[in-house]
Order: C-alpha cells, then structure tokens, then sequence
C-alpha cells in the first residue's frame, strides 16, 4: 500500500512539475506583443473604432488582458472611451486547446468602466459599434482563411465593481450606477 502511494505521489510530482514548467514558458519565454498588436488590431476592426490593450498575458487555463479600452467613436478618438476594463480574464477550454481550437467558454471582467452619450443629433457614442450588419458575407470568407479556430460559446460572464455613467446632451443631464456585480 505504501509503494502505491509512493508511486502516485511521484506521478503527481511531475504532473505538478509539468503544468509549473508550460506556465513559466507562458509567462517568460513566449512573445506576447505580437499577440497584443495582433488582438488589438482585430478587435478594432471588428467593433469598427479604436481598442487599446495595456498588457496580456496567459495562463494554461486563459488568457488575461490588463487595461483594455474601447473608444466612443472611430472619426472622433478625443471624445474619450465608451468603456474601459481594468482587467479580463478569459478563460479557455485546456482540451480544447491541445486539440488546436479556442474554446472561450468564460469572460470575467473587473473594473469596468462605461460611458454612455447621447449627443445633442440625438446619436449615441456605440452607435457603429461592431458594423451595420451591411456585409454579412466577409464574415464568412474571413473566417475561411483563419488558421486556428476560435469559439465563443461564453457561458459564464461575471462583472466586478462595475460603473456606469450616462450622459444625455440632449437634455444636459447624466446618471451614474455603480458597484455594479453580477
């Protein structure tokens, strides 16, 4: 009986080793900015405006964006950010992984930042945001050409200490919520 618990011991050893090793060479040795520049880039386009994220980084289990930032407008970036996140955590399926695809099956956003205008035309500052739906089929082709494949089947979002902030030019009035949990 000893020698049984010996030898699972020494498996979970290496298993513990193993999973330490594939998370140091997350951190340290893989180039994250490309990533970044990659993500920004497509995440900009695809929400039709600027998107800035300050710093990433992964886990075996998820990837973490730190300071990530959407701006209100793509013609007018001064106006300021329609939101911004402190953090985000998207976790990942790790089978899923091993078998070349993206599960994204979790989003858990931290310090999030929001902040909607209705300008003086009677337009929103999210007005754009992610297309018009004019082109439905570039979608499709875009995704032909992709070399990984990518999943969102979210089934978990948790927002923590969350705010909102509402402006209406209109009527020159705004309205906040804030400690937002869900």
């Amino acid at each position: 009986m000893k020698k049984a618990l010996d030898v699972l011991y020494v498996i979970l050893a290496v298993i513990g080793g193993l999973w330490l090793s594939a998370q140091v060479i997350l951190w340290v040795i893989l180039p994250w900015q490309p990533v970044q520049d990659f993500l920004q880039k497509e995440i900009s386009q695809a929400a039709g405006r600027p998107v800035q994220i300050h710093h990433i980084s992964a886990r075996l289990t998820g990837l973490d964006l730190h300071r990530v930032a959407v701006a209100s407008s793509a013609e007018q970036t001064q106006q300021g950010e329609l939101f911004r996140a402190g953090h985000v955590l998207l976790r990942w399926s790790l089978w899923q992984l091993l078998q070349g695809k993206i599960l994204v099956y979790a989003v858990i956003v931290n310090g999030l930042d929001v902040h909607v205008v209705r300008y003086a035309d009677g337009t929103f500052n999210f007005d754009g945001l992610f297309g018009t739906g004019e082109n439905p089929a570039e979608p499709a082709a875009a995704e032909e050409t992709q070399p990984f494949s990518l999943n969102l089947s979210v089934r978990q979002i948790r927002l923590t200490d969350g705010h909102i902030l509402f402006t209406d030019e209109q009527k020159n009035q705004s309205a906040e919520i804030d400690g937002l949990f869900f």
